[in-house]
C-alpha cells in the first residue's frame, strides 16, 4: 500500500535553488533537536556546508600540526571542507556547557605513500575513540576520498571539550570537526504506519521472504531461507537469525524480508529500532529500495531483465538505493549510511556516504531514522544526524529519490563487503539481527 505522502506536497526543506542558505533548518524540521556548538575547518577558511552548519575559519596560528591543501575530494557534497587540513599531532578545546554530544571529523588521505604507514589515535575528553587509525584503510586503499567519523556519547562534565590527535607512524591529519549536540524527537509527525511484530508469525500481507540462493547478489555466501530458525517472530521482535552448518551446501543460512509495494512510500520518515548483530563475516542492513525498480531503467524492462544483473541491465543503481544502516563485521561498531545513483555508486568508486560509530552497536537496540523530502534526505541513529544528501537539481542520475521505496530487513554473511575485512569467523554463529519495530510517519503540515 503506497502511503500517498508526497499528494500533500511536502518538501523537507526550501527550493531547489534555496538550499544552500539556511538549510539545517530542513533537518531541525524533522523532528529532532539539533545544535552545533562548535565546527572548525581546520587549516582553511570559513566554510559553510551543505547542510546548513558553519565552520570557523583556522589561520593556523596555534598548534604545531603544518597546515596543507589538497585537490577536489570525491565522495561527498562537501569536497571544500576536505581540500585543507593540517597534518600532525593536533590538539583543539573550547568551553561548552556540561552534557553529551556528538563529534564528527572529517578526513581525507593526500599521499598513498604516506596514507600506508599512517596511523593515528583520536581522542575526545581523553578517550581515545578511534584507535590505530588509518584513513588510507579505511577508504578502501584510495585517496582523495573524503571519510568521516561521528563518535555519539561523549560527556562533558568540566566544562571544557578537549579534542586530540596523536601521530602513531606517520603524521595524523584532519580537515575538520563538529560538535553537536541532540535528542531523539518526534515532533509533530502524524504516524501513518507501524509493524510492532507481535504476535506469532510475520504478516504474509505486508512482509515478503526472498528465497535466494548463495551468490545472487555481492558474492555473498549465505542462502536466504523462510525456516522459523532463520525468520521468526519472538517476545514481540523480528529475529533473523544466522547459521553456520559445517559440512552441509551451502554452509550459512539466514534470511531477507521486505515490505514491497504492500507498504512504501515517497517522502516522510522512517524510524526502525533494532539491535545489530557484530563478528568478522556478518553484513547487516536497514535499507531501502525502489518499489519499481526500473523506474529509471533505459535499456531493460521487468519483462526482459533481473534488476540483480547489471551487466544487462541498469534498473540498478539508476532508480536509486538509500541504505539507513549497514554494518561490516570487521570494522566493529560503525555503522554506514550510503546512497546509490547512476551518477554517485560503489562500482565507479565515488558513491557518497559518512558513518558512525556506535560503541554498544551489538549489545543494545538504538533506532535508525530516515527523514526524507523532495529536496533532502538525512540519516539518524537515536536522533543524532550522521548522514546528509541534497537534490542538486541534476535529474535521475543524481537524485532518483522521487517515487515509491520500501523497506528492506536482512542479515548477508560474506561477500564482497562482509569478506573485505578476512575470511568470515565461523565460530561467533549463530547471529541474529533483531527488529522491535518499523515505523512511517506523514509530514506535520499533512494533518
Amino acid at each position: 500500500m503506497f502511503l500517498g505522502l508526497v499528494c500533500c506536497g511536502y518538501v523537507l526543506g526550501d527550493t531547489v535553488d534555496d538550499k544552500h542558505a539556511g538549510a539545517s533548518s530542513e533537518f531541525l524540521n524533522a523532528g529532532f533537536s539539533e545544535q552545533t556548538v562548535w565546527a572548525v575547518n581546520v587549516g582553511g577558511g570559513l566554510f559553510e556546508s551543505r547542510a546548513g552548519d558553519t565552520f570557523a575559519a583556522d589561520d593556523c596560528s596555534l598548534g604545531g600540526a603544518a597546515c596543507l591543501n589538497t585537490e577536489t575530494v570525491i565522495r561527498t557534497q562537501n569536497p571544500a571542507l576536505y581540500e585543507s587540513f593540517r597534518e600532525g599531532n593536533q590538539r583543539y578545546s573550547r568551553s561548552v556547557p556540561d552534557g553529551q554530544y556528538t563529534v564528527v571529523f572529517f578526513f581525507t588521505e593526500v599521499s598513498a605513500e604516506a596514507g600506508q604507514e599512517r596511523i593515528f589515535d583520536v581522542l575526545v575528553e581523553g578517550d581515545v575513540v578511534l584507535d590505530d587509525f588509518s584513513v588510507f584503510r579505511t577508504a578502501g586503499g584510495s585517496t582523495q576520498v573524503a571519510v568521516t567519523r561521528a563518535i555519539t556519547g561523549i560527556e562533558v562534565s568540566d566544562g571544557v571539550l578537549d579534542i586530540e590527535l596523536t601521530s602513531r607512524a606517520d603524521n595524523a591529519l584532519l580537515s575538520g570537526f563538529l560538535v553537536r549536540s541532540a535528542h531523539y524527537g518526534l515532533g509533530d509527525w502524524k504516524l501513518a504506519w507501524s509493524e510492532e511484530f507481535n504476535g506469532t508469525r510475520l504478516d504474509s500481507s505486508v512482509w515478503t521472504t526472498e528465497l535466494w540462493e548463495p551468490g545472487h547478489v555481492n558474492n555473498e555466501d549465505q542462502v536466504y531461507t523462510a525456516d522459523e530458525r532463520n525468520l521468526r517472530l519472538e517476545n514481540g521482535t523480528l529475529v533473523i537469525e544466522a547459521h553456520y552448518d559445517e559440512g552441509a551446501v551451502p554452509a550459512y543460512s539466514s534470511a531477507r524480508v521486505h515490505s514491497g509495494a504492500q507498504q512504501d512510500l515517497v517522502y516522510g520518515r522512517v524510524d526502525i529500532r533494532a539491535r545489530v548483530p557484530e563478528g568478522r563475516g556478518l553484513w547487516p542492513a536497514l535499507w531501502f529500495f525502489p518499489t519499481d525498480p526500473y523506474r529509471y531503467a533505459t535499456n531493460c524492462t521487468a519483462e526482459d531483465a533481473d534488476v540483480n544483473d547489471n551487466a544487462r541491465c541498469d534498473a540498478w543503481p539508476n532508480s536509486g538505493e538509500m541504505d539507513l544502516m549497514e554494518h561490516v563485521g570487521h570494522e566493529p561498531g560503525v555503522v554506514h549510511g550510503t546512497v546509490h545513483t547512476r551518477d554517485y555508486y560503489f562500482k565507479l568508486g565515488n558513491q557518497i556516504g559518512q558513518s558512525i560509530v556506535i560503541p554498544d552497536l551489538g549489545e543494545a537496540f538504538h533506532t535508525y531514522s530516515l527523514v526524507w523530502g523532495a529536496n533532502a534526505l538525512g540519516m539518524y541513529v537515536n536522533g543524532q544526524r550522521y548522514f546528509s544528501y541534497f537534490n542538486d537539481g541534476l535529474g535521475y542520475t543524481q537524485w532518483p529519490f522521487d517515487h515509491p521505496f520500501h523497506v528492506i530487513l536482512n542479515l548477508a554473511i560474506g561477500g564482497d563487503w562482509g569478506r573485505a575485512g578476512g575470511p568470515i569467523d565461523d565460530s561467533i554463529f549463530p547471529q541474529s539481527l533483531e527488529v522491535d519495530f518499523v515505523r512511517i510517519y506523514g509530514p506535520p503540515h499533512s494533518r
